[in-house]
């Protein structure tokens, strides 16, 4: 059986209701210990600057001393030679170093015009070194790339570098006879999988000791939120595959996140893969490639709540997540936790484990409770229906204490983890893939309307297939007080009646959400035409159009949100979230 044959459509998404049954699906701590004991045994407080992840390693640095380190550099290019502008890719490259020079001094970022062919291709290098990519450990690119039908990945620069270099193809590459041991490929396309793609058959000729790569095997979206959100998982004891993974999740779940580790033999790539979480120098090995994804295309999920918006709304002021510590006593209880004994660091931020269970907060309000790390699965199977697995991820959730009073959930989409392995003595032999995790999430909802904003206002649940609970992650926010409702006629603003003129009142501009957000949509293809080559053509996603609450800081006020693909030339892809405030 294959991925797509666990996809089937069933019903129409419902509001989470109560359910029985299930309850041996749900971990628990020892009963018998003592609530005292086990946060003295567990309890690990970030008060203190995260350590740097790059292993040390003796004479690899000039003095000794440790400074100088080329451990970490990046690339980002907005403006291009030869495709279409875009607007993140400056943050995401930025906010993946801003992690980093928290702890280490990045040794390079060069962007735009400083983004050329020798950088990449060993060609140039061998003709005139310099500090290139494979010059440090840890390599970060953001920016536009493709794939081609052959397998072939395409890396548009940001200026000529030769005179006829404009873009720079994956068989001119050789990733790793440095120092390279981690790449980010922050752009579309950059490890496909599926029918005649995998990472192995795309990327095994440039890898001459890569241990891990990170990218897409779809369009993403230009986010500038990918590298910082990497950091910010990672921080919470995920591996790197995983922060990678769930870092891209909180940006869009429709999206296909892919990362990628080399090893000799099979069990050593697994390993690496699904525990891997420090940036070592030795060198990796190309005999077997395992890699793991997120299926863009959800198993279940809901339709769009609502099209247009009601008549009266109002916005809705919410509990600062930095001060809101209800959800994570009523968790820290269900675990057996004194939560008075529980302490906090400066910031909010909370890190309590005993044995394989942890617990974490954020100073963000961010909540994970792990149960055990992820592991390979055991080849695929027939899924449970939609019903057996929300009862089953309800009846988790209540257990642990995430259904706080008051909490409104809807239930918005079941996604598959999935892995695979290939070997490069068996190439003739297609991937082994095998389902990870089943991974139900649901949205907040306020009145019945749900939180659409990506990182926030989310439950999200991870299991084995047998139904075992791995993990649970909120960025659920607590409603302090509902403002006053006014009528918003089709959404606008509630302005005053026009005076009158001799001539009669001013006929109204009829507005509907879909041209509104056509306007933002418009707006943005002329600011992209006017910073590089003009988009060759825009087409709106299908399902995404809705109306709900999005979070700014503290406040939540309703919105329309759509989702839409840009086109440049040379077929290069990127994916954008249109928002408009209504009645404001």
């Amino acid at each position: 059986m294959t991925a797509s044959a666990c996809l089937a459509p069933e019903g129409p998404a419902r509001v989470l209701q109560g359910a029985d049954g299930m309850e041996d699906f749900v971990p628990r701590l020892d009963p018998g210990l003592d609530a005292a004991r086990q946060v003295r045994a567990g309890q690990a407080l970030e008060t203190e600057a995260p350590l740097d992840p790059a292993e040390a390693v003796i004479g690899d640095t000039a003095d000794g001393t440790g400074r100088g380190r080329r451990i970490y550099g990046a690339c980002s290019v907005e403006t291009y030679r030869a495709a279409g502008a875009l607007h993140a890719a400056h943050r995401d490259a930025g906010g993946f170093l801003d992690a980093v020079d928290r702890f280490a001094t990045p040794d390079f970022w060069r962007r735009d015009g400083a983004v050329k062919s020798w950088i990449y291709d060993r060609q140039a290098v061998e003709h005139a070194p310099g500090r290139d990519m494979d010059s440090v450990r840890v390599f970060y690119h953001a920016g536009h790339g493709r794939m081609d039908e052959d397998g072939i990945f395409h890396l548009p620069m940001g200026a000529l570098w030769t005179g006829a270099d404009a873009c720079l193809t994956s068989d001119r590459m050789r990733l790793g006879s440095g120092a390279l041991r981690y790449l980010f490929w922050s752009t579309s396309q950059s490890l496909r999988i599926g029918p005649g793609y995998s990472p192995l058959h795309s990327w095994v000729r440039a890898n001459q000791g890569l241990r891990m790569l990170f990218g897409f095997d779809s369009i993403c979206w230009d986010s500038g939120r990918y590298g910082a959100n990497f950091w910010h998982h990672w921080q919470m004891g995920k591996p790197f595959a995983q922060a990678w993974l769930d870092g891209a999740w909180d940006i869009a779940p429709d999206q296909s996140p892919v990362a990628c580790a080399c090893a000799p033999d099979r069990d050593v790539a697994l390993a690496m893969l699904f525990g891997e979480r420090q940036f070592r120098a030795q060198r990796g090995a190309a005999q077997y490639w395992a890699w793991r994804w997120h299926a863009p295309v959800a198993l279940y999920r809901r339709e769009a709540a609502l099209t247009e918006p009601p008549a009266e709304f109002a916005a809705v002021r919410l509990v600062p997540a930095a001060e809101d510590r209800a959800l994570a006593r009523a968790v820290l209880s269900r675990l057996g936790l004194d939560p008075a004994l529980v302490a906090a660091d400066a910031q909010g931020a909370i890190s309590v484990s005993h044995g394989p269970v942890r617990f974490q907060r954020r100073p963000d309000g961010r909540i994970l409770l792990e149960f055990e790390p992820g592991a390979p699965g055991r080849g695929l199977r027939e899924m449970p229906p939609r019903r057996t697995l929300v009862s089953r991820a309800q009846n988790a959730l209540r257990s642990h204490g995430f259904l706080l009073p008051g909490t409104e959930l809807v239930f918005d989409r079941v996604s598959l983890a999935m892995s695979a392995t290939a070997s490069l003595r068996r190439l003739d032999e297609p991937p082994a893939e095998s389902l990870d995790e089943i991974i139900v999430q649901f949205r907040q909802s306020i009145d019945g309307i749900p939180v659409l904003t990506p990182d926030a206002g989310s439950l999200r649940l991870a299991m084995r297939p047998d139904g075992s609970v791995l993990r649970i992650e909120s960025t659920l926010r607590r409603v302090a007080e509902r403002m006053p409702a006014r009528a918003h006629p089709h959404g606008m603003p509630d302005d005053p009646p026009a005076p009158l003129r001799p001539e009669g009142p001013p006929t109204p501009e009829p507005q509907t959400i879909a041209r509104i957000l056509a306007q933002h949509s418009a707006r943005l293809m002329r600011d992209l035409a006017a910073r590089g080559a003009a988009p060759l053509s825009l087409r709106i996603l299908p399902g995404t159009t809705e109306i709900g609450y999005g979070i700014r800081s503290n406040t939540a006020r309703l919105v329309a949100r759509q989702g839409i693909e840009i086109e440049c030339v040379r077929g290069f892809r990127k994916r954008y979230w249109i928002q408009s405030d209504l009645g404001d």
